[in-house]
């Protein structure tokens, strides 16, 4: 096991981090990256940026925003979070089995905090019924990066000031607010742990007996800076294309998430489409939109072309009923 502590609280820069470790051949998994961002929104890979925070808010505070290459929705990060990125081999188990597997050990050490903690919904830890980590997934032919959040002494009321709340969702799980239904690890626990030294247990946690820290070297640092700067710096990256579209719906699917399609119809013939939500699928959205554009707006065209589509479940991360996913566009 290598592990890899950051050096800097910029998210652009992590994110960067965790993106050449990823794709690298220097650095072979198992490997646990270990980092923290400053006052901070990351949104989902899937998910419309302008939709999802309050900028005014945001950009009035200086929040720093940037878009991470995972599904699963938009969270604020500050010093009261921890961040860690898994790196393992991939052997094509399904995505829960990854999850369970990467996040167990998080698990026995909350557990041996005494805090009753665990596995939830499609991504979640949670400690007597309250969110306390959210995860998602990225795959290559070799590799799976599974990462996720622990809210450890988040400043909390700043999620109710720079996130916006999509009211379907809520409605659906019956949920008042974001904020409502996450909390701090800290005030549970019975001893005053500070977050250095939980960052330091769950380091021993993951790597036990055998671990190898590693430190980037000039080489590994000049990629990675090239990638914050030619991509997680860039409005092209975090914002993306903000066109108008002429007719927006909206579904939350239980397991699978909420799903916003955004479409623009010319005599009867679909021009532009865009996908967008908290779905935990590893891949985009692009292969769907890319077989809906120029084609007729009607049922069986749209159902033939998304059926042709034989990956759609890595698409949004679980099962899901085409014909459902077809009465949600002509919706």
């Amino acid at each position: 096991m290598k592990i890899l502590f950051a050096k800097t609280n910029s998210p652009y820069f992590n994110l960067a981090t965790e993106e050449y470790l990823f794709n690298s051949e220097k650095y072979q998994p198992p490997i646990v990256f270990l980092w923290q961002n400053q006052n901070t929104i990351v949104v989902g890979k899937n998910q419309n940026t302008f939709a999802e925070i309050n900028l005014i808010n945001a950009q009035k505070d200086a929040v720093n925003i940037v878009r991470r290459n995972t599904g699963g929705g938009t969270v604020y990060q500050d010093l009261g979070n921890l961040c860690f990125s898994l790196l393992i081999s991939n052997q094509n188990e399904s995505s829960t089995e990854v999850f369970e597997k990467s996040l167990q050990p998080i698990l026995d050490l909350l557990r041996s905090l005494g805090l009753n903690a665990n596995f939830k919904g499609r991504n979640d830890l949670e400690i007597d019924g309250a969110k306390i980590s959210g995860n998602a997934q990225v795959k290559n032919s070799t590799k799976i990066l599974s990462h996720g959040t622990l809210l450890f002494d988040v400043d909390l009321p700043k999620l109710g000031k720079y996130l916006n709340v999509n009211q379907v969702k809520m409605e659906s799980k019956k949920i008042a607010s974001a904020p409502a239904r996450v909390t701090n690890i800290k005030p549970l626990l019975k001893d005053n742990l500070g977050i250095e030294n939980f960052i330091k247990m769950i380091a021993k946690q993951y790597s036990q007996a055998n671990v190898e820290e590693f430190i980037l070297d000039a080489e590994d640092l000049k990629a990675i800076e090239e990638l914050e700067t030619n991509k997680f710096k860039t409005w092209e990256w975090n914002f993306g294309k903000n066109e108008t579209f002429s007719s927006v719906k909206t579904e939350y699917i239980p397991q699978i998430g909420l799903i916003e399609i955004g479409m623009n119809v010319d005599k009867g013939i679909i021009k532009s489409m865009h996908i967008f939500g908290d779905f935990l699928g590893t891949l985009g959205t692009q292969g769907i939109t890319e077989k809906l554009i120029e084609k007729k707006y009607d049922r069986e065209t749209i159902k033939n072309e998304l059926t042709k589509i034989k990956n759609i479940n890595e698409i949004f991360g679980a099962d899901i009923d085409i014909e459902n996913l077809v009465n949600l566009i002509l919706k």
